[in-house]
């Protein structure tokens, strides 16, 4: 196979799958998502989404009975128990790049 055509074949399965995905989410940036809706934005059991609303460890709002959650609270939540790797530790300096990993 040439270059040339290793590249096209590239460009149109980029393409094709591309064309393959969805082109509107389900889930709205500003619409509020019900218990279920997060539950499977979040791939998550509605038991565990439930406990983390009771323990206050999950952003949420309450309108009487009704739990509610913004897509973009859920995102941010997400953000927030990111765990550093090892190289951006190093990159900060926290660990030696040396073999061994010592601590400065």
């Amino acid at each position: 196979m040439t270059p040339d055509e290793l590249e096209n074949l590239i460009h149109y399965s980029v393409r094709k799958a591309l064309s393959e995905q969805p082109t509107k989410s389900s889930f709205s940036d500003d619409k509020p998502l019900t218990i279920d809706e997060a539950s499977a934005f979040l791939n998550i059991p509605k038991a565990t989404l439930y406990g983390y609303t009771s323990t206050r460890k999950i952003p949420f709002h309450k309108m009487g009975k009704k739990i509610l959650f913004f897509k973009a609270e859920l995102l941010a939540w997400i953000e927030e128990g990111k765990k550093k790797t090892k190289k951006e530790i190093e990159a900060e300096g926290f660990l030696s790049s040396q073999k061994g990993g010592a601590r400065k």
